[in-house]
């Protein structure tokens, strides 16, 4: 279960967790969860000047940005209230699966921004 909002998703591991000891119960089971992951979720107000500086060092490079939810290491500073995002440096589809593939055709330009932004934060956005 994953999700942006801590609240939402603590409702829902309520939801699952009372379902799945109703269903064990009428059928006379002892069922066993284990949480093999707990990142908190988070994000960035729209008009943060790390995502200004992201899309615009993108734009430099030109790879545009796409903003996705995900559960990256990006998680664990968010959920603390840091500002973060994760970068790709090159595209990929089908992830996690056995047709997943990875398009490295962007990763000079994915390189490139990365350094942008690791250099405009080593000087201190605005």
């Amino acid at each position: 279960m994953r999700s942006e909002a801590p609240d939402a998703l603590a409702d829902l591991e309520r939801i699952v967790r009372s379902l799945v000891a109703s269903i064990a119960d009428a059928a006379g089971v002892r069922p066993a969860i284990d949480v093999v992951g707990d990142r908190p979720g988070g994000q960035l107000a729209p008009g943060h000047p790390l995502i200004a500086l992201t899309e615009a060092a993108a734009l430099a490079v030109g790879v545009p940005v796409v903003w996705e939810a995900g559960s990256t290491d990006a998680n664990l500073p968010l959920g603390h209230g840091a500002a973060a995002v994760c970068l790709g440096i090159a595209r990929g589809e089908n992830m996690h699966t056995v047709e997943e593939a990875l398009d490295t055709s962007v990763l000079a330009a994915g390189l490139q921004k990365a350094y942008l932004i690791g250099a405009a934060l080593l000087r201190g956005i605005q």
